[in-house]
């Protein structure tokens, strides 16, 4: 029995230590973090699947999205983007509108976002990270 519960211990404390801590909480998350690129150049791989994806974020009417860079953003360069597909969370994250965040939910290769523009979407959003500067 001593040697059962040293086991759980040991395999406990090597699954906490592989976890990634992804806020200032300290609430850990799994989640690969996916680069934009890695989506536009893979989207078949990453569809259907709960990522992490950081990004130049923003919140517009009919034009919520993680973009690669802010110049994408200020051109319009909406094909450099993933559409950002969520019920009111907005109202949840209002630190993240313009500065780079990290976005955690489900990539949907087929979701374009308003008039088809993007280059797939984030859906099942169930939280948002406001990235620190180093």
């Amino acid at each position: 029995m001593k040697y059962f519960l040293i086991l759980i211990i040991i395999f406990s404390f090597k699954s906490v230590s592989g976890t990634n801590v992804c806020s200032k909480e300290k609430e850990c998350y799994s989640l690969p973090n996916i680069s934009i690129i890695q989506l536009l150049s893979n989207p078949d791989k990453y569809h259907g699947q709960r990522i992490a994806l950081t990004g130049y974020t923003t919140f517009e009417f009919e034009g919520s999205s993680v973009y690669l860079s802010k110049e994408s953003f200020e051109y319009g360069i909406t094909k450099n983007a993933i559409w950002l597909d969520f019920n009111k969370v907005t109202d949840s994250y209002p630190e993240c509108n313009g500065t780079i965040c990290s976005v955690f939910g489900v990539f949907n290769k087929n979701n374009f976002g308003h008039l088809g523009l993007w280059s797939g979407g984030i859906t099942d959003i169930n939280r948002m990270m406001l990235k620190e500067k180093r």
